[in-house]
């Protein structure tokens, strides 16, 4: 099977039309071979945001709200599950999410306004819920430091998520956010080969960029944890322990989550990403991004792995996967049919236990590992 290989820095090949798009338009194969992809430039469009803060109450998310300077990713992440959401704006998940982006240019002002409100009430805020705060954009808008600044400024809690190494740009605000417990920052940590994150993640920073962001977080005092997601069968899973690894060396003070949601739109661009992975058969690939039924992927095999390295640990299927109280109160807040699919969610859920070697004071790192259901 013949593999297009896509523009130069970019995640994907493809550029399908959105899913509301009432007419679609089909590139032909003149017969001319181009060997080197063209290049893309980036295009920025500024909007004028109504509103800033976005609320959930989804019982998968431990925060109830977030905040998204921008539309779209330059990252280009083969496997993002925010891609779909450019359909919104008449874009395509596939190239237009890498190179067409929206600036919310009225952001930190907006924010603040929200935040004044007499009826706000306070919550951790965060940074990066579907697409990169840090991503190279932000060099030049500067919108997610000046949120920051304003965050800062009513001594708000706020979570960041990103995998770009911009983030040291703004690390005295965020050492004086934590002096106040007022920031924890999570790193995207996915594979530790370089070759492996230029098709994956081709603009995003690289694992050693990443790791010594951690390492410069911990030392300034900043809470810093690591996202070892998605683990992808047979294309990364077999690299989770040599992250973990290498996450505990660089100071991570949080345990990773290890799941990954290949939904919609997003399948057909992730398929194309593993197809271009030398570590995969096509066919493979193209079976778990297939697997709409449980639209999740699993590290079961690095599960078997854990418990093949030394003294057999304790397996059993939890209960529910939140803490002691958190099931309940987030039950409450959703209609009859969330409460009923966090249910059932939480019956194929395992957790697995295990001593890491050196783990520090001898803390069990606990790996949750989302198990398909159907």
């Amino acid at each position: 099977m013949s593999v297009s290989l896509p523009p130069r820095g970019r995640g994907t090949a493809s550029n399908p039309a959105n899913r509301f798009a009432p007419s679609r338009s089909v590139a032909e194969d003149d017969g001319w071979f181009q060997e080197v992809p063209p290049s893309r430039a980036t295009e920025v469009r500024v909007e004028m945001a109504k509103s800033i803060i976005t609320r959930n109450q989804s019982p998968d998310l431990p925060f109830d709200r977030s905040i998204n300077p921008y539309r779209g990713c330059e990252h280009g992440c083969i496997y993002c599950y925010a891609r779909p959401s450019h359909a919104y704006w008449d874009l395509s998940p596939g190239l237009d999410f890498e190179t067409r982006l929206i600036a919310k240019s009225n952001a930190p002002s907006l924010l603040a306004q929200q935040l004044a409100r007499p009826g706000y009430v306070c919550a951790p805020i965060n940074l990066g819920s579907n697409t990169d705060p840090y991503q190279p954009i932000e060099r030049q808008q500067q919108l997610t430091r000046r949120t920051l600044q304003v965050l800062l400024e009513h001594r708000h809690p706020v979570t960041i998520v990103t995998k770009g190494a911009l983030i040291l740009r703004d690390l005295e605000l965020l050492g004086q956010l934590a002096e106040q417990r007022l920031v924890a920052v999570m790193i995207s940590l996915t594979t530790l080969d370089d070759e492996l994150k230029r098709i994956m993640e081709p603009r995003a920073a690289s694992p050693a960029a990443r790791l010594r962001a951690i390492r410069v977080l911990r030392a300034q005092g900043v809470p810093v944890g690591v996202l070892c997601a998605p683990m992808i069968p047979m294309i990364n899973d077999m690299e989770l322990e040599r992250l973990l690894e290498a996450a505990k060396q660089a100071g991570r003070s949080a345990r990773p989550t290890c799941s990954c949601a290949c939904r919609g739109r997003s399948r057909r661009c992730s398929r194309s990403g593993c197809r271009r992975t030398t570590r995969s058969a096509p066919s493979t690939s193209s079976a778990w991004c297939g697997r709409a039924a449980a639209a999740r992927c699993t590290t079961a095999a690095s599960a078997h792995a854990c418990a093949a390295r030394g003294p057999s640990p304790p397996c059993w299927r939890s209960a529910s996967p939140w803490p002691a109280g958190a099931s309940a109160c987030r039950a409450a807040r959703t209609s009859s049919w969330t409460a009923r699919a966090s249910a059932r969610r939480a019956g194929s859920w395992r957790c697995c236990e295990r001593r890491m070697a050196g783990a520090g004071a001898g803390q069990p790192v606990r790996l949750a590992l989302p198990l398909p259901i159907g």
